[in-house]
């Protein structure tokens, strides 16, 4: 990859793929500072991704928007062309809990033991 719009495409292009919903968001004079670049939702799970390229770190303002994230139940990854691989497992871990769910393995679970 050789700029951060192709790890958004990248990204965007698996997402989409899986069946996520997303948003990427422009930043306009009236935006909050540091909103994440991809906004979205996967199997009931809200996803905060900054992308970042060639060793780029976020901004602190980035920082506290992704802080703010995971403090209300979201997951929030910083991803450059590093570490995609990261992204694409937690997009597998949250797609195996969504099935198990689905099949009422957790409930049953859970009943046995109460």
């Amino acid at each position: 990859m050789k700029n951060e719009a192709a790890v958004k495409t990248k990204i965007t292009k698996e997402l989409r793929r899986r069946g996520a919903w997303y948003t990427m968001p422009h930043q306009r004079g009236y935006s909050t500072p540091g909103v994440p670049d991809i906004i979205g939702w996967f199997k009931g799970n809200p996803l905060a991704i900054e992308v970042k390229f060639n060793g780029n770190q976020p901004s602190a303002a980035q920082e506290r928007q992704l802080i703010e994230c995971e403090a209300a139940g979201g997951i929030a990854l910083v991803i450059d062309e590093t570490n995609l691989g990261l992204l694409w497992r937690w997009l597998d871990a949250l797609e195996m809990r969504a099935e198990v769910e689905e099949a009422g393995v957790m409930s049953y679970a859970t009943e046995k033991v109460h």
